[in-house]
């Protein structure tokens, strides 16, 4: 039984050269089937070339924001992301399947420090869930140390210093450049060092 349901693309919105966030239009009549939890992801259809094609892509939306978001960045060879990044524009229609996966974070409405990781397209899960924590549990304290090759290739960017911005009192960004030495960010790789040094900051 095919689960995926045409859903028509709200935006498509230029992330990095080499990436897009992509937003679905949710009839209210599927709201239900469609309700998530922080982390978890979606399973898109589409035919390319004549061929059906299926890939799974974690929603960068959080549960509150009522909107099914994925990132996609574009892979060398990458079929379903080559077409996503270089031929899907708004008002195109892909299958889209009810969300899934166990990578979850459910608010436990207890006060917390909480310390993210991320590197590359790994922070859009991680996305959802600083979302969710920054709103439903508001005297938590987040950390969230990302990682990437340079600055131009930061997913999110505008968005997550929007968020730095707005939760200055409890929401801190650690970035980490591996070939990019920047000002007020840390060089290399996210290691056992680069996280042990942040657990010791008490900024």
């Amino acid at each position: 039984m095919n689960t995926h349901q045409l859903l028509k693309i709200q935006s498509v919105d230029r992330l990095t050269p080499s990436a897009v966030a992509i937003s679905f239009e949710l009839p209210s009549a599927l709201a239900a089937d469609y309700a998530f939890k922080a982390g978890q992801y979606l399973s898109l259809e589409a035919k390319i070339d004549g061929e059906v094609v299926r890939r799974s892509y974690s929603l960068c939306s959080a549960p509150h924001e009522n909107v099914l978001k994925v990132g996609v960045k574009k892979v060398q060879k990458g079929l379903f992301s080559s077409f996503a990044n270089d031929v899907l524009k708004v008002g195109d229609s892909l299958g889209v399947a009810p969300p899934e996966g166990r990578f979850v974070y459910v608010p436990q409405g207890k006060d917390k420090e909480v310390l993210l990781v991320a590197a590359g397209s790994g922070i859009t899960p991680v996305l959802s869930i600083l979302k969710t924590i920054l709103e439903k549990q508001r005297s938590s304290a987040v950390r969230l140390i990302y990682g990437n090759k340079t600055p131009e290739e930061v997913l999110f960017k505008v968005e997550i210093d929007a968020l730095e911005k707005a939760y200055a009192d409890r929401f801190k960004v650690i970035w980490v450049y591996s070939q990019s030495n920047e000002a007020d960010s840390l060089f290399g790789r996210i290691d056992e060092s680069v996280i042990n040094f942040v657990l010791n900051q008490h900024d």
